[in-house]
């Protein structure tokens, strides 16, 4: 026996001992149980302790990138000065605010004294009209709380059309500057002629408000501005609006109210309708309502729902905050566990001894439940562990949310597979006992007729209630959707056009695959996040379309740089010229107190003291004051610590161009002799187009790569290995290719997602590949077929109902969620209808025709070969080891070796059944079993060693 057969042996002997421990005494199954529901009912206790997590840049960006360094380094270096000198280029942040834009309805100009009048009329209600207390029960109100400049007031960007200057330029307003001030981020859809602003539709207001010690207040001012704004109408004029913390309270409102409708439609619709689709699936065609098993596919489900709220359970109480994604996991893991109970429930109909010449009573039932985990235990531990991986590798993500996810639903997927073998195993031992006492699949009651007594049944009610016997084939467990598309299966693979045209269609779809690769678009628009009737949606629907989107980019300056020294000033300068000449900065802009002060009659660079006495008369003068943001000096005003100077991005929209721009303008300031960083406020959000794609393809590679591994330790043939693995490449890419098809991106949600394809794409696969190996050559004795044939057609018999089942039922357990209007759900559900229907096609179309072509095989006369010096066994009895025993020294004394010993007689039996399907005679002689098994093996002839153990019928056959 080589290397390999005896370790897959030992893998497949390890389950197949459990399966006999469970079912060898009557109290094993029910003790399981019990213990069972008692530690998933305990681990769930822990929901108690679940927290939400819902701030949209802690969850949708990189963790600990250089932007969120970046920005901890310039809250430190510069102070907040919001109420006494604010500039909006200036935040480290994106600031506290209210944003309005002001849209007339009939697309007529905004830029006309009717119009201003009525928006200065919302303008003064949202000065005056918005009141909150602070803690002293003090009323305040904007102008207490505003963002001030000096002398001039509140900063509030668009208030200069009410200006005298702004009114009698109407029809003259230069764009997209004004009077040296910058109001191209102001005026949307805009018509403009020789740099003359001609027509606006749109218009836009921000209100500044303190980000300082009034920012708790200022949050509170935030709230009443969205009920104040969301109440207005004005007539010809229609609003839009948002505030600072609109992305987190709208998107994670959202979310919430979307997570109630989940529960309730997954508690009520989607898990009512998984349970009806699974008690369907197990209930067979004929009306032996004995063999029919819908309660024992309930209890799969309610393994699978037991895990779920045990791992939600388990993660709060270890410190995994809840995150919405999470609201999608139930969905797939009750895929994967319906997954697990199909092929569990398809096992243990294969192990199938003949009832007049197989064990009896309980040695019966410990026979079967060792057969059945010996094949179906490794099945679903191949697919539970490639997912499980697949997670704990997307648990190392840079994204908080994806590592949460991965790791909540890695623990869901691990107590689902372990809930398979503890809680469902169990309830197939109870089953098989009803069924081995011939009792009712409902009532439990015993069927004492015959099965030829059953035919005389002819009311409905009686065959309802009274008939039904114990089966005796496969075929009387198989419901409607698993016995006629298997037939239709084998119909298509079985002649060469069909094959030939499946094969087209598969390269037809690795085309469109490979062009939609290539075109998918990188990013999270965070719009998407929120309903399209959400006031969030609206205005960032409106900004992106029709207003500039121009980013200030500061070059940061750090430590004690020598400014008198012309070098280090032309250094700053340099660093601006380059930043400049880039394709998406605006050249002809910048803001530089180093060129204002050079140019202003106070600079004196002599020395660095007389640079700094200086500086410091110019930052008072009113044209530099507006500097004083920009530069930060010691408590002795003798040493600047820290500067900085801007320049303007060229409405750069598309996400791949921003992220590159971040990457352009960090080089330009890592290659500055000066110590110093670029840094933008939204550079946080870029981080996210610059580390996804490395990210997704380095998480998705490793679980290929672990996938392997997986597939090589439980299916170790390097056929299958390389089939299974092909299979979930081409799965991956058609992904990656049908998401530019339906309009999704590459983000850190749908990133999410591929991670949960890896496993699932290599589900369906290797439960084919491994029904093809677990294919006896004692099954292999139908004549006019190719090995590889009669391979491929026994498991599509073996497997394709359980894929098939599973699809369907995942599918109807998704359904539900092609009807929320929240992305994530829908990105889920539209990811994951994909994987299930590429992985079916794959598995139960292409894959088998690739198993006809290049398929491994074991022909009668190779395996006789083998099994040279090896020993066959037939027993009418179970062997169990000490029974072994009682024969070993007859055994030894021939010459033979106990790791020569096979105990093979189920499937021999199998092959017994498949051969005399009419015929009831036992094999009372040595010589019936010999010309049985010369039949099954074509006649070939061999001499051979026998020996007879009348007290244990065992039969041994020694090839020499």
């Amino acid at each position: 026996m080589s290397c390999r057969r005896k370790y897959e042996n030992w893998i497949e002997n390890l389950f197949g001992k459990y399966g006999e421990f469970v079912a060898k005494d009557n109290r094993n199954p029910w003790i399981i149980l019990f213990i069972c529901v008692l530690v998933n009912l305990g681990l769930t206790m822990g929901l108690v302790r679940i927290e939400p997590l819902s701030d949209i840049e802690e969850l949708y960006t990189p963790e600990n990138v250089e932007a969120s360094r970046n920005r901890r380094e310039v809250k430190e270096l510069f102070k907040n000065k919001d109420g006494l000198c604010f500039n909006q280029h200036a935040l480290s942040d994106i600031g506290q605010y209210g944003e309005i834009i002001f849209r007339t309805l009939d697309n007529a100009n905004i830029i006309n004294s009717s119009k201003i009048d009525r928006i200065k009329v919302i303008d003064e209600r949202i000065r005056n009209n918005i009141i909150v207390s602070n803690n002293a029960g003090k009323e305040i109100k904007f102008s207490d709380l505003c963002a001030k400049f000096y002398s001039s007031g509140c900063v509030v960007d668009g208030d200069m059309i009410f200006s005298s200057q702004f009114r009698a330029s109407i029809g003259n307003i230069s764009y997209p500057d004004f009077q040296n001030r910058r109001i191209a981020h102001i005026f949307g859809n805009v018509e403009v002629e020789g740099g003359i602003l001609k027509k606006a539709t749109m218009l836009k207001f921000r209100y500044n408000l303190r980000d300082d010690q009034f920012a708790s207040i200022s949050k509170k001012w935030e709230r009443e501005f969205e009920e104040i704004v969301s109440s207005i109408s004005e007539p010809g004029l229609e609003i839009a609006f948002i505030h600072s913390n609109s992305r987190n309270t709208e998107l994670d409102l959202n979310t919430s109210d979307d997570l109630k409708r989940f529960v309730i439609s997954f508690s009520l619709i989607s898990f009512a309708l998984m349970m009806m689709y699974a008690s369907f699936a197990s209930v067979g065609l004929n009306m032996n309502l004995v063999a029919w098993r819908p309660f024992l596919s309930l209890g799969g489900v309610l393994a699978t729902i037991l895990a779920i709220g045990s791992a939600l359970g388990f993660t709060s109480l270890i410190g995994i905050r809840f995150v919405s994604l999470v609201g999608a996991m139930p969905f797939l893991v009750v895929g994967i566990g319906l997954d697990d109970v199909f092929i569990l429930m398809s096992g243990v109909a294969d192990a199938f001894p003949n009832p007049c010449v197989g064990p009896k009573g309980n040695n019966l039932i410990t026979h079967k439940m060792f057969l059945t985990l010996k094949s179906s235990g490794i099945a679903i531990t191949i697919t539970s562990l490639t997912n499980v991986l697949a997670f704990g590798i997307g648990a190392s993500s840079v994204f908080l949310s994806v590592r949460n996810f991965c790791i909540t639903t890695g623990v869901a997927v691990l107590f689902c597979y372990l809930n398979q073998l503890f809680f469902f195993v169990p309830c197939l031992v109870i089953n098989e006992r009803r069924v081995e006492e011939n009792r009712h699949f409902f009532c439990c009651h015993k069927r004492l007729k015959s099965k030829d007594e059953d035919k005389e049944i002819r009311s409905v009610c009686s065959i309802l209630c009274c008939s039904g016997h114990k089966p005796e084939k496969r075929d009387e467990f198989d419901g409607l959707l698993e016995k006629f598309p298997k037939l239709i299966i084998k119909a298509i693979i079985r002649h060469l056009p069909n094959r030939m045209i499946v094969l087209i269609l598969f390269l037809i779809y690795i085309g469109f695959s490979i062009y939609g690769s290539k075109n998918l678009k990188q990013g999270l628009e965070l719009k998407d996040l929120a309903t399209t009737d959400s006031y969030y949606y609206k205005y960032t629907s409106w900004n992106g379309e029709y207003f500039r989107e121009d980013i200030p980019i500061s070059f940061v300056f750090r430590s004690e740089i020598n400014y008198s020294s012309n070098s280090n000033r032309n250094e700053i300068k340099l660093l601006l010229q380059k930043a400049k000449r880039d394709q998406n900065i605006i050249p002809k802009f910048e803001i530089s107190w180093l060129r204002s002060y050079e140019n202003s009659p106070f600079f004196n660079a002599t020395d660095e003291s007389s640079f700094i006495s200086s500086l410091q008369l110019f930052l008072n003068t009113t044209y530099g004051s507006v500097f004083k943001t920009d530069l930060e000096f010691d408590d002795k005003d003798s040493t600047i610590l820290a500067s900085r100077v801007y320049v303007l991005s060229n409405n750069v929209k598309h996400s791949l161009e921003q992220g590159d721009l971040m990457l352009r303008m960090r080089q330009i300031a890592l290659e500055s002799n000066l110590p110093g960083f670029a840094y933008s406020p939204a550079f946080i959000l870029f981080e996210q187009y610059v580390h996804i794609l490395p990210a997704t393809f380095k998480t998705v590679g490793i679980a290929v790569a672990a996938m392997f591994v997986i597939t090589v330790v439980f299916m170790p043939q390097p056929i299958m290995v390389f089939l299974v693995i092909l299979t979930m490449v081409m799965i991956l890419l058609g992904i990656f290719g049908f998401m530019y098809f339906w309009d999704l991106t590459l983000s850190s949600i749908t990133m999410v997602h591929l991670i949960m394809t890896v496993g699932f794409s290599v589900d369906f696969s290797a439960h084919i590949c491994h029904a093809y190996l677990s294919v006896s050559v004692f099954e292999i004795h139908t004549k006019g077929k190719s090995e590889r044939q009669e391979r491929v057609e026994k498991a599509i018999d073996r497997s394709g109902g359980p894929i098939i089942n599973a699809a369907l039922s995942s599918i109807i357990g998704i359904l539900m969620l092609g009807l929320s209007t929240s992305y994530i759900f829908q990105s889920f559900f539209k990811l994951m209808l994909m994987v299930i229907l590429f992985g079916l096609a794959h598995s139960i179309l292409l894959l088998p025709i690739l198993l006809l072509l290049i398929g491994p095989q074991h022909p009668v006369e190779k395996e006789l070969q083998s099994l040279h010096e090896h020993v066959f066994m037939y027993s009418k009895e179970i062997l169990t080891s000490e029974s072994l025993d009682r024969c070993s020294s007859e055994i030894l004394s021939n010459g033979f070796e106990k790791d020569e010993i096979s105990i093979i007689s189920s499937q021999f039996n199998y092959s017994y059944d498949c051969i005399n399907q009419n015929s009831k005679y036992e094999l009372s002689s040595f010589a019936d079993f010999n010309n049985l098994y010369q039949f099954v093996y074509h006649n070939e002839r061999k001499t051979a060693k026998m020996i007879y153990d009348p007290d244990l019928h065992v039969f041994i056959y020694r090839y020499s």
